[in-house]
């Protein structure tokens, strides 16, 4: 299983996350643990309006067929964003394209599910077939401010706070363990 990112274009790569908005599945995969493969940092300015930003990505099957697979989200306990997700079908390999990060899908229902007790069940998955996935990062304005505050005072006091958000993807089929793709989201607070 591997998560693609999205192109207007059929066989195309994406080197650019905040254009991924759904489509068609691009020739690169979003890479595992890489600093800001799905997001962009958050500026003082998306931190105070609680800026929602969402992209579009295709889960594609390339093992063999699964059954019963799940789905949920592991985030920090002190992430300043919520996350989201919401799967849908594809219509001859194309997902509903959205005109900006800003904009949302109209065919969908997002979730948030955090463990596996509350997982999505994403049904089967055929060797090659693939799913769109809407993933959504909403800014929780408190926390950033709260955030904000900290690492102005570790900056006066010469101490550092860490500025990086480990998002990762859980994926479980069957009776097998999970498989787990940690997507990074980095952000910098500038002041």
């Amino acid at each position: 299983m591997r998560f693609y990112y999205t192109n207007i274009k059929e066989g195309q790569t994406q080197t650019d996350p905040s254009k991924s908005l759904g489509g068609l599945i691009a020739t690169n995969p979003v890479p595992n643990n890489d600093t800001n493969a799905l997001f962009s940092d958050v500026s003082t300015v998306e931190g105070n309006n609680g800026a929602q930003y969402t992209i579009g990505l295709q889960l594609k099957n390339e093992l063999e067929d699964a059954a019963g697979i799940r789905f949920w989200l592991t985030v920090p306990e002190d992430s300043i964003c919520k996350y989201e997700v919401s799967f849908v079908s594809l219509v001859d390999g194309k997902m509903e394209v959205i005109s900006s990060p800003q904009a949302s899908p109209y065919y969908s229902q997002f979730f948030s599910p955090t463990s596996p007790d509350t997982a999505l069940d994403l049904g089967d998955l055929s060797l090659n077939q693939a799913l769109g996935i809407w993933v959504r990062r909403t800014i929780d304005t408190a926390k950033f401010t709260q955030q904000s505050s900290c690492d102005m005072l570790n900056k006066n006091f010469g101490t550092t706070t860490p500025s990086l958000e480990k998002v990762q993807f859980n994926l479980a089929w069957g009776d097998d363990a999970p498989i787990s793709r940690i997507l990074d989201h980095s952000f910098i607070l500038e002041t």
